[in-house]
């Protein structure tokens, strides 16, 4: 068959595994779509720039729907774990691809220090190459290798990675996640990945138990990107309550009220946590704050606290506890506060924002005004395991270029994945877009929050789209009241603060403090309140 001819290009390959799938039978045709993605991966991967991958997926070589159509497929087919792992492998490839790079090798490290010190040099490389303008901390005079360079340590790197896999208990060294590892991700609460498909469409709920149950929805993926459309056009209109409305009312009886029902069924308790680890358009939709918001009628927020994850990995990665200091005491909590830059309006309320900050959390370090460079933020953020940012944000439409809006000039998407936070634990990100995505590749989750949660953030609060101002304040006010709610009051038996504030109340802090705004008297607005999203931990 072609698409196993080594000598043939991997673009040619794809053709043929594409054409594979188009005329493959009932009992070949998961197995199409298996070798498709996989032939997919590995073309990207011999790409030297993240930016080159990623114009990759935006051709026409690779059908958008994928993994998606993978997926459904495979749920057709009453292969339920293996739709999991279809949509895992198939969707962020970007994510997954650059996190392979930053691998934790303590382990190996035990059992053979030169393959695990060759195996960094050389993600180290390829990284430097997939990231432009990274610190040239490398032998290579440019940010990106030369082709033929790139290719030798890729080369290089496969044979290391090989080597490792005939190590004892590395076999499946930086090999696709099996359903069992996956399925951790529910640990703490269950995780539902939706899967929107023009074969049909479907929610897997990965249980607590490690068991998934699938709901069918009725939606295909043209009615998903009108709605989307109709929420992009609404959240920059002046009065978009009513189109809103309408959006939060269909994503309720679409597709949420059925999977809460079955929550329900599965014994899932009101008021846990629930992890949305949707596909295609619905990634950029509002599914935390689905209903009809009329008194007769429940919404989501009333049964459980939502968070988002773009894919089970990058919540596992999360979970991970190989901090090198424990999430215990105190943070320290860096403010990074602009008001003014060129080219863009001032924003009053962020030095009422700090100073709400500033009463409420012990351990505040500010940065603004003149302070506050591209370099001073990067540099500040690796002695820091809590940020605040509170400036503009962009979401532009080479998602790479999104970026903070600082005093000297923009910190981008493409720094902050530079950045390499193993003490990161928490962010929040009042700013504009810092959770929006990107409309033509929605799989890929690229915005500035997935950014920073790549970087070693665990648990990130930001806005799908444009803010309030006066939000800011009002809002990091009764999150920061709910996160710091146990400091001076647990105490252990040498009288210090033990455990007493945890980066894991975030959503829960997000949502105490959605609902506290919402009972004021002047009360929070629909439009401006759906904006805050949690991902993570």
């Amino acid at each position: 068959m072609a698409i196993t001819h080594q000598t043939a290009s991997l673009r040619s390959r794809i053709t043929c595994a594409r054409r594979w799938i188009a005329v493959a039978k009932e009992g070949d045709l998961i197995h199409a779509y298996e070798k498709t993605i996989e032939l997919v991966d590995q073309y990207l991967l011999i790409q030297s720039s993240i930016s080159t991958r990623h114009q990759i997926l935006l051709d026409k070589l690779i059908p958008k729907s994928l993994a998606s159509d993978a997926a459904a497929t495979a749920i057709a087919g009453g292969e339920i774990k293996k739709a999991v792992q279809f949509l895992e492998q198939g969707r962020a490839l970007l994510w997954s691809q650059m996190s392979q790079y930053r691998t934790p090798l303590q382990e190996l490290q035990n059992v053979d220090s030169n393959l695990a010190n060759e195996f960094a040099r050389l993600s180290r490389l390829l990284e430097t190459s997939a990231l432009p303008q990274l610190d040239n901390d490398t032998s290579f005079h440019s940010s990106q290798l030369e082709a033929r360079t790139y290719r030798q340590v890729s080369d290089a790197w496969r044979t290391v990675v090989a080597q490792i896999r005939k190590l004892d208990g590395f076999q499946s060294f930086l090999i696709p996640p099996t359903y069992a590892v996956l399925s951790e991700a529910a640990r703490n609460g269950p995780v539902i990945v939706i899967n929107i498909s023009s074969y049909r469409s479907d929610a897997i709920i990965l249980h607590p138990d490690g068991n998934p149950h699938v709901v069918p929805l009725h939606v295909q993926p043209q009615q998903i990107e009108i709605l989307h459309s109709k929420f992009s056009e609404a959240t920059r209109a002046t009065k978009p309550r009513k189109v809103l409305l309408g959006i939060l009312n269909t994503l309720w009886d679409d597709i949420v009220e059925p999977i809460v029902h079955k929550l329900q069924d599965l014994e899932i308790k009101r008021g846990s946590r629930i992890w949305w680890c949707p596909t295609s358009h619905l990634a950029m939709l509002p599914l935390h704050a689905a209903g009809h918001y009329r008194r007769d009628r429940p919404n989501l927020p009333d049964f459980y606290i939502s968070s988002y994850t773009p894919t089970l990995t990058a919540l596992l990665r999360s979970r991970e506890t190989n901090l090198s200091r424990a999430p215990s005491g105190i943070p320290q909590l860096l403010v990074v506060a602009q008001s003014l830059v060129i080219d863009q309006p001032r924003i009053p309320s962020v030095q009422s924002e700090v100073e709400t900050v500033e009463k409420i959390a012990p351990r505040v370090d500010v940065l603004h005004g003149q302070n506050i460079t591209r370099d001073s933020v990067l540099t500040f953020l690796h002695d820091h395991p809590w940020v605040h940012f509170t400036c503009h944000g962009s979401q532009k439409p080479r998602p790479f270029d999104s970026c903070f809006h600082l005093y000297d000039e923009p910190l981008t998407l493409m720094d902050i994945m530079q950045a390499r936070l193993p003490n990161a634990q928490y962010a929040f990100l009042s700013a504009c877009h810092s959770a929006a995505g990107d409309t033509d590749k929605p799989d890929e989750t690229i915005h500035l929050a997935a950014a920073l949660q790549f970087s070693g953030f665990r648990s990130v609060i930001g806005t799908m789209y444009a803010m309030a101002d006066e939000d800011g304040p009002a809002l990091a006010e009764q999150v920061y009241k709910h996160m710091f709610r146990r400091v001076g009051k647990g105490k252990g038996k040498e009288g210090k603060d033990e455990m007493v504030v945890d980066f894991r109340d975030a959503a829960e802090a997000l949502h105490t403090a959605v609902k506290a705004l919402r009972e004021r008297e002047e009360g929070f607005p629909l439009e401006r309140w759906i904006n805050f999203v949690h991902i993570g931990v």
